[in-house]
């Protein structure tokens, strides 16, 4: 796996970007690389009941990745959408707004 573009509607996605989703790619942690700056760490509960630790930059405070217990291996890294993907998860599709539609093609995941 190379990365996986996800578009999140879960409560504290939408809170992280401010908007009704998240759009992210999930990436194996191993393959994450900081090449400058030093991001900080804020760690919370999410509504979920998971424990996720958000990265941000420690200029001036953007999102830059997620790290949480429901992917022990994996990074979400929130980012625009990469040119190259292997498809489109539509998470949390309960918690997505009645207004916003469902991507075309891509697979719809329910969380736990």
């Amino acid at each position: 796996m190379d990365f996986i573009q996800a578009i999140c509607h879960c409560g504290d996605c939408k809170k992280i970007s401010g908007s009704t989703y998240s759009l992210s790619f999930i990436v194996p942690s191993l393959s994450l690389v900081i090449t400058a700056g030093n991001p900080k760490v804020f760690s919370k509960t999410a509504d979920s009941r998971v424990s996720i630790d958000n990265y941000l930059c420690g200029t001036c405070g953007t999102a830059l990745w997620r790290d949480w217990d429901n992917y022990k291996d994996l990074t979400i890294v929130k980012a625009g959408t990469p040119d190259e993907a292997h498809g489109v998860i539509s998470a949390e599709i309960p918690a997505a707004e009645a207004w916003v539609q469902p991507v075309h093609g891509a697979e719809q995941s329910i969380a736990d």
